[in-house]
């Protein structure tokens, strides 16, 4: 931690309000809260003055930019951001870390350094206590600073690593001043985690379950009107105040009936305000160094909402969507606003809508006017579709891409396929949009057998987009393997740093808890085990891969077609030929795998062009293809890999739509 951390200016302007909302460390940067700009703009339009306070950026005025964005590195079950505020949130709650501590260190000191040393690794563990010191000196000025601006509610939006921040500031709020109402909402206050966080942390008056937008005016006025004497039968659903999760706790789990609010029509919910986020970045020391993007919500819910894995959408999983000229609006609106033109979509995935009528919209601005877009969806897009994403200023997607073995997938219920995958990345490949995916390992049910034969063929890959990580499934709440373990030979219990985290008991950390581990004894793959041969046989692959591709001489493998005669340049380190012409079957069989197809859809596709061929001399070609390394052959379906000349240069990690900040520097104090 540098200089910078030793001074600030005044946390916050000193005009009053009504109710003050907070998101917490160790949010990102780079955006604004979804959340917070929503409600802001909802409490503003009923006339409740209210102001949002970008906390996780305040706090980089006292640790510095660097080392926020270090802890933001970290493994979801490090939960090294909660620890940081736990000794404010929980003070004379002790227990002994440093095992945990000093393997935290280790990690991040080889992500950044191949060998990294003994000074590396005490220097890390410094830097932590450093943080967690300053952690505990931020509530308390931040807390001071909100309580001089009068307010009657005070609020935190939770999701990840917020809760224990949360916690501690609206904690030290109460102390402060003991007849401001303090409510906290988000993704983790869902279903039981809201009732837990109410019952066992009586600093708290109300947790919010579920989607608040749509009633938060009425919320925030009831309490405006009866401070923490409200009438508890006026709370909206939703809304679990201590009387009722103590009466609720009381309950067998199973018998709970914990509300939670859903919002049905997203039209009516007001454009975001997100000005506090930009006023507040553009007066932080690390502001000149962050380049922002905004949030952007179009719909809620996911249409497919069968991933094994997922938890996203909390027990609420029924789509909805704003309607397109909503969209479109909302984006004019924010870019006019606010000046400024990238947005991440929060949308688990985009309605179908969105392809028919916003993109189309999106791709006819002028190249200078356009925006630029980030958001998921599936993989199993067209041509059109991605051709689509790219004129209407797409360069970033997630689709997804979570397994290459057929196996695999149906483990996982994706509702896609290998070939799916990988044509996606190759579609993406030759339109120039950056892929954001992962390899998901360590499945219930699944044979390490599969990892080792993926491993295989993924050098015929190499010069498509490289897979970011091989990581290990965890087990978030709500997820199928969390809601029914037993289903899939799994005991559950939360990861092990809530119990030095927190100062509850077993059976309350998991009601409290977002994510879980498996604890059988034996277990085959698990954090502290060596990984599986398999597995290993992919991380290899993994670097092997980031080599070829972002190396001097980036493998590519293209084709020049003229509708006669193909040409081949292939640099992948896999290439039995630099350089090969195709010609009669051959090429024509080349261009029929353009999408993945067996045998006989490939002669259909042939005969439909008027070039029908013998069935037996086809499949001579598409072994030949496969020999040479031109098509991906499995369980008897073929795909073309190359792309159709030269690909463009993929969007540099500085343009992100979701914003950029540096990458931390290796000095960890």
């Amino acid at each position: 931690m540098t200089s910078q951390t030793q001074s600030h200016g005044p946390l916050l302007a000193a005009k009053q309000v009504d109710v003050i909302l907070a998101t917490m460390p160790f949010a990102s940067l780079e955006c604004p809260s979804a959340a917070l700009g929503v409600l802001k703009a909802s409490l503003s339009q009923a006339g409740i003055s209210c102001e949002a306070v970008y906390a996780n950026l305040l706090f980089t005025e006292f640790i510095g930019v660097n080392a926020y964005r270090f802890l933001n590195i970290g493994h979801r079950y490090d939960m090294i951001g909660d620890w940081a505020f736990a000794g404010a949130a929980f003070p004379g709650f002790e227990p002994d870390m440093s095992h945990h501590l000093e393997h935290l260190a280790r990690y991040f000191c080889r992500y950044y350094e191949r060998q990294p040393g003994p000074d590396s690794i005490d220097k890390m563990t410094r830097m932590f206590g450093q943080v967690r010191q300053q952690a505990g000196r931020f509530v308390d000025e931040l807390a001071q600073a909100i309580v001089a601006k009068g307010p009657k509610v005070v609020g935190c939006s939770s999701s990840f690593e917020q809760h224990v921040a949360s916690l501690a500031l609206l904690r030290r709020v109460r102390e402060l001043a003991p007849a401001v109402v303090t409510i906290i909402g988000g993704a983790n206050c869902e279903d039981a985690m809201g009732l837990a966080t109410v019952h066992h942390f009586p600093w708290l008056d109300i947790a919010f379950s579920g989607e608040a937008d749509s009633i938060m005016a009425q919320l925030c006025g009831l309490l405006i009107a009866h401070g923490r004497h409200y009438p508890a039968e006026a709370l909206p659903e939703g809304a679990i105040d201590r009387r009722l999760a103590d009466r609720l706790a009381g309950q067998p789990r199973e018998r709970r009936q914990i509300p939670r609010l859903l919002t049905s029509q997203l039209d009516a919910m007001p454009v975001p305000d997100y000005g506090e986020f930009l006023e507040t970045l553009g007066r932080i020391q690390a502001g000149a160094r962050i380049v922002p993007g905004l949030m952007l919500e179009t719909s809620r819910g996911c249409w497919w909402g069968r991933c094994t894995f997922c938890g996203l959408n909390g027990c609420g999983n029924r789509y909805r969507s704003k309607s397109p000229g909503r969209i479109i609006d909302e984006i004019e609106t924010l870019a006019q606003r606010f000046g400024v033109r990238r947005f991440g979509l929060t949308d688990t995935v985009i309605s179908k809508a969105f392809w028919k009528e916003v993109l189309p919209r999106l791709a006819q601005a002028d190249a200078g006017d356009r925006c630029q877009l980030f958001f998921e969806t599936r993989s199993n897009l067209d041509r059109q579709q991605v051709e689509l994403l790219a004129a209407a200023g797409v360069r970033w997607v997630q689709p997804g891409i979570e397994g290459l073995h057929p196996r695999m997938l149906a483990l996982m219920d994706k509702g896609v396929g290998v070939m799916d995958n990988v044509r996606m990345l190759r579609l993406c490949r030759q339109a120039g949009i950056f892929v954001i995916w992962h390899l998901l390992v360590g499945f219930p049910g699944e044979d390490d057998a599969w990892h080792q034969e993926t491993a295989r063929w993924l050098p015929l890959i190499h010069h498509l987009q490289p897979v970011q990580g091989v990581k290990r499934i965890r087990y978030d709440r709500f997820c199928q393997y969390q809601q029914d373990p037993a289903a899939h030979g799994l005991a559950i219990e939360p990861f092990e740093a809530y119990g030095k985290i927190y100062p509850l008991s077993g059976e309350a950390l998991a009601d409290l808890a977002y994510y879980f581990r498996d604890s059988r004894p034996g277990r085959a793959y698990h954090r502290h085990s060596p990984a599986p041969a398999g597995v290993e046989a992919l991380r290899r692959c993994q670097g092997l891969w980031h080599a070829a591709f972002f190396g001097k001489r980036q493998a590519s493998l293209t084709m020049d077609d003229d509708g006669q005669r193909i040409v081949i340049a292939d640099t992948r380190p896999c290439a039995p030929q630099a350089r090969l012409a195709l010609e009669g079957l051959e090429a024509r069989a080349l261009r029929a795998c353009d999408q993945a197809g067996d045998l006989e859809r490939i002669a259909t596709r042939l005969e439909r062009a008027g070039a029908a061929a013998d069935q037996g001399q086809l499949a001579q070609a598409l072994a030949s293809l496969a020999r040479r390394k031109l098509v991906l052959a499995l369980d008897g379906q073929y795909l073309g890999l190359a792309t159709n000349g030269p690909p463009p240069a993929l969007p540099t990690r500085e343009s992100f739509p979701m914003g950029s900040a540096p990458i931390p520097l290796v000095d960890y104090v």
